[in-house]
């Protein structure tokens, strides 16, 4: 059923002639550097301003996180080990292409959401999905480059060994940190990553858009296709992008893969000693007391700055978590800034985030002066979000 293949509507004129003047007004980072990359937004929110916001902020992120200039492998095995070797994905360098798609492959057998969330801090697995939409975007825009028409991103998602019971209830762990990472995808990708076919589903499909209506907002709801057999990645997809596994003809023998027939990775199994010490940052700066919290309550809509008055250079050593009354609430915005000149100047980009299981916690380098530490609410709600903040700046002596 060809009618059925997953391709990309052509961008209108008067979006391409929008992002072209985007284009020449600003500087993009040659890897990204495509007119569709700026369509792509423009697609998604059709407001220049806000378009320009969205990219200044990518590009923030991941110049600040410094994973600009590292390629696909280093971003999974050097910056974030500690989330991607949890996950099975597939490889998007070298993959092929179905019409001018490229597939990304995500396997949830063997994958415990629970137990990461165990051991890692929630920021470090949205900056690392952060990390994979740059890696999507650098996949594209190549392609882009050697075809001239648009490219994007189909994932095929298999949920096969997905514990269902881990997703009932809307306000446990992995309900929180799923519906994080929809949100950034909704927010600044949902015109990079098109599709999601989603196979092997564990629950009836009423079951399963149930618990989907916990997690996403309708209009991404839309880009999932739940299907009732691999057989119809066929009716979708070209059998060169389909892994052997499902019936097509991709492999990867590249070394990447564990399980070349479904072209991914294994997940590294999350062993006791792996469960996450809360104080260990602490430690690590011979910190043996951590500083008792100070508790923060924000209306909707405020922000508190905590100033931090530095010395000379050292560490800043901060651990926070938050909470609120509202389950359905309780997001922060958290960034650090410094003051240069009298300006503020963001060192630790803002990021919307609620603590799960792990505190969130980081030593970030700082030289003398001022920092603010950042924390404002983005929700209209009624209900206070509350923060509880411990900090402290270490010179390199007390290490």
């Amino acid at each position: 059923n060809s009618f059925q293949m997953i391709n990309i509507d052509p961008y209108p004129q008067e979006i391409m002639e929008k992002a072209k003047g985007i284009h020449s007004s600003i500087s993009l980072p040659p890897s990204l550097d495509s007119v569709f990359f700026i369509a792509r937004m423009l697609r998604a929110v059709n407001d220049e301003m806000e378009v320009r916001r969205l990219i200044d902020e990518i590009l923030l992120h991941r110049s600040l996180l410094r994973y600009s200039h590292e390629n696909e492998e280093t971003i999974y095995d050097r910056l974030f080990p500690h989330v991607y070797h949890r996950f099975s994905v597939s490889k998007l360098e070298g993959s092929p292409l179905s019409g001018n798609l490229h597939v990304f492959v995500q396997r949830m057998k063997d994958v415990h959401l629970r137990d990461i969330l165990s051991t890692t801090a929630a920021s470090q697995i949205l900056h690392a999905y952060m990390a994979l939409q740059e890696i999507f975007g650098r996949t594209i825009v190549a392609t882009e480059r050697k075809t001239g028409i648009s490219s994007a991103i189909v994932t095929i998602l298999d949920l096969e060994g997905l514990n269902l019971t881990e997703f009932l209830n809307p306000l446990s762990p992995n309900c929180k940190i799923a519906k994080m990472i929809v949100s950034l995808w909704a927010e600044y990708f949902s015109e990079t990553l098109v599709r999601i076919l989603i196979i092997n589903s564990p629950g009836i499909i009423s079951i399963m858009w149930q618990i989907t209506r916990h997690i996403v907002d309708s209009r991404t709801a839309n880009r999932l296709l739940f299907l009732s057999s691999v057989h119809q990645l066929k009716e979708y997809l070209d059998p060169s992008a389909i892994p052997v596994a499902y019936g097509g003809t991709w492999r990867d023998d590249s070394g990447f893969s564990h399980q070349p027939i479904y072209c991914t990775t294994v997940p590294k199994p999350v062993l006791p000693e792996d469960i996450a010490d809360h104080d260990l940052v602490w430690r690590k700066h011979g910190i043996e007391k951590v500083p008792k919290p100070s508790q923060h309550s924000l209306k909707a809509k405020k922000q508190v700055d905590i100033r931090v008055c530095v010395p000379h250079s050292g560490h800043l050593v901060y651990s926070f978590t938050t909470s609120c009354s509202s389950p359905s609430s309780g997001e922060v915005i958290f960034s650090i800034l410094s003051i240069e000149n009298g300006k503020e100047v963001i060192v630790s980009p803002p990021f919307k985030i609620i603590s799960i299981t792990v505190p969130e916690q980081g030593s970030l380098p700082v030289i003398k002066g001022e920092y603010i530490i950042r924390f404002s609410n983005p929700s209209s709600s009624w209900f206070n979000s509350k923060v509880a903040i411990s900090h402290q700046f270490v010179s390199p002596s007390e290490v």
